[in-house]
């Protein structure tokens, strides 16, 4: 009967595995089920409770190479500076629990997640993500790469994103690159019918593009070593035209025809028509609808400047044919005139048209003006000329009392 019951032992053992027991310790060289009988290709299988490992001080499950016997790492239970778990490769602290936080590459993690001496890199099949949420609801804001393209995005929950793209930065748009080439900084809101404002540089000069609608209407504020400041109606120097410039010296400049020419130092240089209080200069360099002031002026009048010199003939029957008029404008009727209040004194513009032609000016609107400082050679010389009557007359009359 013994030997029955020792025969029966031994063939279990070998069906089982090999079973070595001494001092406490249980070997087995097959496979170990505790708990439950399917083992499948798990050397261990547990099951209906959990695994208590514990010893004197820091109890741990080593990981072996079965081919060298070296120790890949620890999973450890360490009590001798607060009690955290560990993984641990015998030198460094690869991963760490430790009062609700984990730590990468440190021992003592003091946020959630800390990451120490290392990278953090991210990969899945496509569009790898980093995604910061708040609570438990489900508004959340995420980095991400776009397999595809290798976009960098910078997103929220509401779809707003901040994309690099190749060293471009795009807001608002998911093409950083834009309408223009050498785009560093794409900034794009749907709703404003595609305006955009669109930030270049290239060597020594910068441009700040602004678009609006489409790229074949540009604008550009921009600036290099001897432009300050600069408006032209062009993304860069291609197909450069430049409207305003404010130099380094503090000259502005305006317009097409003298814009690239330095005014000087605080000076200011037009080459258009300029209106102050009027929408329409016209045909005058300066319009002014309204009183003007000023402590003095000049006007040119060097002999280097004219030609066909000639003197005026019947200056005293041009002035006789003058009509000198006090008025008042008619303010109400012609607001955007700017005309002064009260009474003035001058001439009406008709009446001397018929007379001096050359020193009535007919705007396109039909309306007359009158240059009054051409009138003045006109009047020195009907002075002249009565005087020379007076002169006569007085000699006559002396001539008759002798």
């Amino acid at each position: 009967m013994k030997k029955t019951i020792v025969l029966i032992m031994a063939m279990l053992l070998v069906l089982c595995g090999s079973l070595y027991a001494a001092d406490g310790d249980m070997l087995v060289s097959g496979k170990l089920g505790i708990g439950t009988t399917i083992l499948g290709s798990n050397k261990l299988a547990v099951s209906g409770g959990p695994i208590d490992i514990s010893g004197q001080t820091n109890p741990y499950i080593s990981l072996t190479s079965s081919a060298t016997g070296n120790p890949y790492g620890f999973l450890q239970f360490d009590q001798t500076d607060g009690n955290f778990m560990r993984i641990y490769d015998g030198s460094q602290y690869s991963m760490v629990w430790r009062a609700g936080n984990v730590g990468i590459g440190t021992p003592l993690p003091s946020q959630k997640l800390e990451v120490a001496d290392g990278d953090i890199f991210l990969s899945s099949q496509s569009n790898p993500m980093l995604r910061f949420g708040h609570g438990p609801t489900t508004t959340y804001a995420s980095i991400f790469r776009e397999s595809a393209t290798g976009k960098l995005f910078i997103k929220n929950d509401q779809g707003n994103a901040i994309i690099l793209d190749n060293g471009n930065v795009g807001i608002g748009t998911t093409n950083p690159s834009g309408i223009a080439a050498n785009t560093v900084l794409n900034l794009y809101h749907a709703a404003d019918n595609g305006s955009q404002l669109v930030a270049e540089g290239d060597a020594g000069s910068a441009f700040l593009s602004i678009y609006s609608g489409t790229a074949g209407n540009p604008g550009s504020i921009f600036s290099n070593q001897s432009i300050k400041f600069g408006i032209a109606t062009s993304k860069d120097t291609t197909g450069f035209s430049e409207k305003m410039r404010l130099s380094a010296n503090g000259g502005l400049s305006l317009g097409n025809s003298y814009v690239a020419t330095d005014p000087g130092a605080g000076n200011m240089i037009l080459s258009g028509n300029v209106g102050i209080g009027t929408t329409n200069p016209g045909s005058y360099k300066l319009y002014v609808a309204g009183p003007a002031y000023a402590t003095e002026g000049w006007s040119p009048s060097d002999i280097t400047f004219k030609k066909n010199i000639q003197s005026i003939n019947t200056p005293l029957d041009k002035a006789l044919n003058l009509n000198g008029v006090s008025y008042e404008w008619k303010t109400e009727e012609y607001a955007d005139k700017g005309f002064a209040k009260g009474r003035h004194y001058g001439v009406i513009a008709q009446e001397i048209e018929k007379v001096l032609p050359e020193v009535v000016n007919t705007a396109p609107d039909g309306t007359k003006a009158v240059a009054y400082t051409e009138l003045i050679p006109v009047l020195i010389e009907a002075i002249k000329e009565q005087q020379k009557q007076i002169d006569a007359l007085k000699h006559q009359v002396s001539e008759l009392k002798k």
